[in-house]
């Protein structure tokens, strides 16, 4: 079976405080139940690298074609309070069955004071 990501958001730079869309689409080849979808990113200075501000995990039943996850995501009101810095950040999407990666994707999305 192949799948292929694309993970888009609704803009490339977002203020402190505003609200982030982050859409994933999955090109599935098939039918796969009981996978799970992953959407995590903007990573803290000075925390372990496993804790992120974004992190949203779902079980989807996968459909051949396209297959679509979104997220409504609250960016941190004050960047250098919550120790997240200015600049660009990594969106990732990580899509796994029984604990094996079957592909992950990658979007960099600026955050400005």
């Amino acid at each position: 079976m192949n799948f292929k990501i694309n993970i888009s958001s609704d803009q490339d730079s977002y203020k402190s405080g505003t609200k982030a869309n982050i859409t994933v689409k999955i090109d599935s080849s098939g039918k796969l139940n009981n996978v799970k979808i992953r959407v995590y990113g903007i990573k803290p200075v000075g925390f372990h690298v496993s804790r992120y501000k974004l992190d949203d995990t779902e079980i989807l039943n996968l459909t051949p074609g396209i297959n679509v996850k979104s997220t409504i995501y609250n960016l941190p009101e004050c960047i250098s309070c919550s120790g997240v810095r200015a600049g660009a950040h990594e969106i990732r999407a990580e899509l796994t069955y029984t604990d094996t990666i079957l592909y992950n994707s990658t979007k960099t999305i600026e955050l400005i004071k």
